[in-house]
């Protein structure tokens, strides 16, 4: 930290200052970092497995029966497949082995109430419901990271061209944006996955497109105080052109405050991603997701509460964590407050 310039030193002290926002913070990282290797935490396939002196890897290589000495070009069940080989064998499991798309095949009927095999039960497809948590959480948070990262670049472009340029530019710029505020994103979403094939790709380009006005905001109000600042009339008087100012000057001044906005837009993008996926307009199966975890929990409340219960708990759970966040954030940038 001694390497950082004392008004970010104080920041970071005002965002610590907030003991619940760096608490969530700390919590929602820690969380997302176990998450990226939930393959290695929940999996149908074994870490690691020693056979006739060769080693293989099953997580990170694709093998066939016939590369354990069996018959077959197809790929080994290796539940099925542990029983069957013979001689100096060793398994290295996963904590959890169970696959994001297996089905317990040893359960009476589905879904299935938590219990040793399951510890937070099954869907209504005999599949473990903490590995689909821990993998639709992993899909939750990075399309909000993605997501933020795109509205904020195209807000910074959008807010940072109305604001430097001012006149014209900015009142019709300003027209544009207002019109596309009172779009109902939600509609249109729902509009573009039904035109469309519904993939990562195309919801993250629509939420992004929708997420990026009140960053634009920001960013045209810093360029307009900016723009006529001495730093900058100095920048000018000694030869640096519209787009240099624009670049090294304007715009690493101006784009701090946008961090305040960061958490809320997570906070969108996770509630979205939710519900598009409750409605059965968002990712598809089989793959993971908390939406889809709380549909079969409204359509088997009765019977099966697990499924409503626990994916609601990881889904507010979240956006809490983000809001706390979100506060610290805006406390660490407030230019009335002291450490």
């Amino acid at each position: 930290m001694t390497m950082l310039d004392p008004i970010t030193r104080k920041r970071i002290e005002r965002f610590k200052g907030v003991k619940r926002s760096y608490y969530a913070l700390l919590i929602l990282s820690t969380l997302y970092i176990i998450s990226l290797g939930a393959e290695l935490i929940a999996n149908d396939k074994p870490l690691f497995i020693s056979h006739n002196k060769r080693w293989y890897f099953p997580v990170f290589q694709t093998y066939k029966r016939a590369d354990f000495g069996q018959n077959a070009q197809t790929q080994p069940d290796y539940k099925t497949l542990r029983k069957e080989l013979t001689g100096n064998t060793t398994f290295i499991t996963p904590p959890v082995w169970w696959g994001y798309n297996e089905s317990n095949p040893h359960l009476q009927r589905y879904p299935a109430a938590p219990h040793a095999d399951n510890w937070l039960g099954t869907d209504d497809r005999g599949r473990d419901v903490f590995v689909r948590l821990l993998y639709g959480f992993r899909i939750s948070m990075t399309f909000a990271l993605v997501t933020l990262f795109f509205a904020l670049l195209l807000g910074t472009f959008v807010g940072g061209i109305q604001g430097f340029l001012g006149g014209a530019v900015d009142i019709l710029g300003q027209r544009f944006v207002e019109m596309w505020v009172s779009l109902p994103y939600l509609f249109v979403i729902i509009l573009v996955v039904n035109i469309f094939e519904p993939s990562m790709i195309v919801l993250i380009a629509v939420l992004a497109s929708f997420s990026w006005m009140n960053a634009s905001y920001y960013m045209r109000a810093e360029c307009l105080r900016l723009k006529n600042q001495e730093f900058v009339l100095a920048a000018e008087s000694l030869g640096a052109g519209p787009m240099r100012v624009f670049l090294s000057h304007i715009i690493p001044n101006a784009i701090a405050p946008m961090v305040t906005l960061a958490p809320f837009i997570m906070n969108l993008s996770v509630a979205s991603l939710s519900f598009l996926d409750y409605m059965g307009l968002g990712v598809q199966p089989p793959t993971a997701s908390i939406g889809e975890l709380l549909k079969q929990g409204r359509e088997n409340f009765l019977l099966a509460w697990w499924l409503a219960v626990y994916p609601f708990s990881v889904l507010v759970g979240t956006l809490v964590l983000i809001n706390f966040v979100g506060e610290g954030v805006r406390k660490a940038f407030d230019p009335r407050a002291s450490v």
